[in-house]
């Protein structure tokens, strides 16, 4: 039986930055590529490192979109998700996005009706002139999902893991950073 641990890895190019790693006692870190699939068990064992990291690490100047914003939660959905096979196989809805200080970049996480998660990276068309790494098409033709690793700040990851534990976030993070 092969045991497997998830953990997260600051990034090389962004040392403020951080990626998921799978751990088995065969692979030490193997990156996890296209997230599809991940459940509330893989989240949930992931160890969060950013007890030293002050407010503005954290927040990176990303922003936090509040799903009480029901029209930018509508447009983000669409912006996340795949117009791909994959991407039409089920109904998701947003968990929730951040949106990188221009404006330019959206991280989310989608939930599927089979209850799997899926972590995403959408650009817009002023990013994508100068991303040279492989994309697909959004549900937004304006828009590119990311077919990379998930590369993210720690407020990403902290958000993905209070989501996945039922926590109001609104109530825990104070979004008006």
């Amino acid at each position: 039986m092969v045991d497997v641990s998830y953990t997260l890895q600051s990034y090389s190019k962004s040392l403020k930055e951080y990626q998921m790693i799978r751990q088995t006692n065969k692979t030490k870190n193997a990156r996890i590529g296209l997230q599809y699939g991940l459940t509330n068990s893989i989240i949930n064992t992931l160890e969060l490192p950013f007890d030293l990291l002050d407010r503005s690490e954290i927040w990176a100047k990303w922003k936090y979109v509040s799903k009480t914003n029901i029209e930018e939660t509508q447009k983000n959905l669409i912006r996340l998700t795949p117009n791909t096979k994959m991407g039409k196989s089920q109904n998701w809805s947003l968990m929730f996005c951040i949106i990188s200080p221009d404006e330019r970049c959206i991280k989310g996480a989608l939930r599927g009706n089979d209850d799997t998660i899926t972590i995403m990276t959408s650009i817009s068309k002023e990013c994508q002139k100068t991303y040279k790494y492989q994309t697909c098409r959004s549900m937004d033709t304006e828009w590119k999902i990311c077919q990379c690793k998930m590369i993210a700040p720690p407020i990403f990851w902290i958000i993905l893991k209070y989501m996945i534990n039922n926590k109001y976030i609104d109530m825990i993070i104070d979004i008006d950073e």
